[in-house]
């Protein structure tokens, strides 16, 4: 009997310490799942902030290729400027015949020049604000 006891002893302590390891288990089990819980709005505060800046590089992006098109538009327009100039002063020592045409032929080029840079806002390639920029002779 004394030996059944001391079985019984034994077993129920062995059963007191697999409940005191369930027991620790079970609490690790609730910490790892609520930090799984933080864990995953993190994740997602994560992708909803990837998408919100992707979206804005998507809109810079648009605005850069907005503006270089622009750019490309006044540097089109300076160049041909330049060029019916230097035609002009080139065919400074020709004919009348040809230095008339040269000058048409620059009028022509200065009056599309002229076109582009009137459809294309002053503001749109310049950060001017409401500050219009002035000739030397306006300053008077």
């Amino acid at each position: 009997m004394e030996k059944n006891r001391f079985k019984a002893g034994t077993y129920m302590t062995e059963i007191n310490q697999r409940e005191e390891e369930l027991g620790r288990i079970r609490a690790q089990l609730m910490n790892n799942q609520d930090e799984m819980k933080l864990l995953t709005v993190t994740r997602e505060q994560f992708r909803q902030q990837k998408e919100a800046l992707a979206e804005k590089l998507k809109d810079r992006d648009g605005e850069i290729d907005k503006l270089n098109r622009r750019l490309i538009e006044m540097n089109r327009l300076v160049d041909s400027m330049c060029v019916a100039q230097r035609s002009v002063a080139n065919n400074g020592d020709g004919t009348p015949a040809e230095q008339a045409a040269a000058l048409d032929k620059a009028r022509d080029d200065i009056e599309r020049a002229d076109r582009i840079a009137k459809s294309t806002t002053k503001s749109s390639f310049m950060a001017l604000g409401d500050k219009q920029p002035k000739l030397l002779s306006e300053d008077v």
